[in-house]
């Protein structure tokens, strides 16, 4: 996203006159920094202002720690689970998305769409989570538009009972930028566009029955090169002096979270027993014996005597010769198969049935205390900031490493009803001239009912959520749906 809007605000800067002090910026003479600032995903991470990285709960924790993919929440027992969340987000008029002092920007258009998808086999998980942005501005008449996509894909494991997990994943970061040709005209051409790639790896420390967790993770640099799409806009416009590249830096993100009251943070994993095995073990058994009493009939009948070995159960090595007993068989089977199945179906659903039960009727009181920092690389040496690229000026960022600090909390006020969150981070500046900026969150999710997704899948609480971020000129909006745990 901050490439993108980079990108928006470089073309808004052409149409501005640079200082005379500063350096003017010449083609591929310099390259973005790009830190993703704004706290960006689902509903429960900005409402909790981004204190996420020692909670990793479900798909939405990926962003901050990739342990998320295979961290398992207090419902989910069965072997095989998934998780589906999606989000929208909505950005109001003038806003300072990236703290550049300039008091915002007038985009006309500014919306993202959050789908996070996670599969889990046993203790292990794998997913994908992908953020999109869009933005639309009017600049000297000529429609802007940059389109952004952020997106994580990888996996994890859960090791000694659940009580560490650990997780790894590629990140990458795509973003074109467009723009009519002519002033009034809706007809868009691309100017330029990247794709950059990385790594990322986190842990999470979950002591079975304890109230804390511990969490940290590590996002390698993202280092990508500008693909310069078309040059039909030669003799429309100024010349936009392209950046040689954009960087990401490194990214080291430490986590603490502590719950208070009934409820149990980490839960002992229960695994869930399955009938099948053993109903159809005992069906097999019973198979096997009723064909050796006929292959004994017929031995008897032929006077053959029976063999020292092969008549023995699971392992039968004489079969049945006779046509009517086989058949017969064959329609005995069908049947009791029919049976058996429809026996490991009902106990299936009488136990979920019970771990429901079990899940609704624990304490529902907590109140949550999640913190993170996050420490970000120093800037290459020819880089610049969002705000000196608006200006079209060779202003470099400052050449020391920076944090946020971010800490959020969490309680349930309506018991298996209402959550509520609260947060707050500190935006830093990367630059000399730029103060941090302080954010202030919050959030609710409300469960409304139980749903089988059209018979899809088992069924589950349904819940939406509504989310707010706001600081000094910024605000920005997001609603979202999924399960509620």
């Amino acid at each position: 996203m901050r490439a993108a809007l980079t990108l928006l605000l470089g073309l808004v800067g052409v149409a501005s006159c640079a200082s005379l002090a500063r350096a003017q910026l010449v083609d591929e003479g310099y390259s973005l920094d790009l830190v993703e600032i704004p706290v960006l995903g689902s509903g429960r991470v900005v409402s909790m202002g981004g204190a996420f990285v020692a909670l990793a709960e479900g798909i939405d924790g990926v962003p901050l720690n990739p342990a998320a993919y295979a961290v398992r929440n207090a419902r989910e027992h069965s072997f095989f689970e998934w998780e589906l969340s999606p989000s929208f987000s909505y950005g109001t008029s003038d806003n300072d998305v990236f703290n550049s002092g300039s008091g915002g920007l007038s985009v006309d258009e500014q919306f993202s769409i959050e789908l996070g998808l996670r599969f889990q086999f046993g203790p292990v998980g794998v997913g994908g989570y992908m953020h999109l942005e869009f933005y639309e501005a009017v600049m000297d008449g000529r429609v802007v538009s940059v389109t952004a996509t952020r997106s994580h894909v990888g996996g994890g494991v859960a090791l000694f009972g659940g009580q560490l997990v650990v997780g790894a994943g590629l990140r990458t970061l795509q973003a074109t930028l467009s723009a009519s040709t002519e002033a009034g005209e809706t007809y868009e051409l691309d100017l330029f566009s990247f794709v950059g790639f990385g790594v990322e790896a986190g842990a999470l420390y979950m002591p079975a029955d304890r109230q804390y967790r511990l969490g940290v993770a590590v996002a390698g640099p993202v280092h990508s090169q500008v693909d310069l799409v078309t040059s039909s806009m030669a003799g429309t416009q100024p010349q936009v002096p392209r950046p040689s590249g954009f960087r990401s830096p490194l990214e080291l993100r430490l986590g603490g979270a502590y719950q208070f009251g009934r409820r149990r943070l980490n839960t002992r994993p229960f695994e869930k027993k399955d009938p099948e095995g053993p109903i159809m073990r005992e069906l097999h058994q019973l198979w096997c014996e009723r064909e050796l009493e006929q292959v004994r009939r017929e031995l008897a009948s032929s006077g053959t005597a029976e063999p020292e070995r092969g008549l023995q159960c699971p392992r039968l090595r004489i079969r049945a010769r006779d046509p009517a007993f086989r058949a017969a068989e064959r329609e005995r089977r069908e049947h009791e198969l029919d049976e058996a199945e429809e026996r490991i179906d009902r106990l299936e659903d009488e136990f979920d049935a019970h771990l429901r039960a079990l899940a609704d009727q624990a304490p529902r009181e907590f109140y949550l205390l999640s913190a993170s920092v996050i420490f970000y690389g120093r800037a290459e040496p020819d880089s610049i900031g969002i705000d000196a690229f608006f200006d079209q000026e060779h202003r470099t960022r400052r050449q020391t490493a920076s944090f946020a600090f971010r800490l959020g909390a969490e309680a349930e006020p309506w018991p298996n009803r209402l959550k509520t969150r609260v947060g707050m981070y500190l935006e830093p500046a990367r630059s000399e001239e730029l103060p941090p900026r302080l954010h202030g969150t919050f959030g609710i999710d409300l469960r409304l009912f139980r749903w089988d997704l059209f018979g899809l899948m088992d069924p589950f609480d349904f819940r939406v959520s509504f989310t707010f971020d706001g600081a000094r000129d910024y605000v920005m909006y997001s609603v979202g749906a999924g399960m509620w745990y």
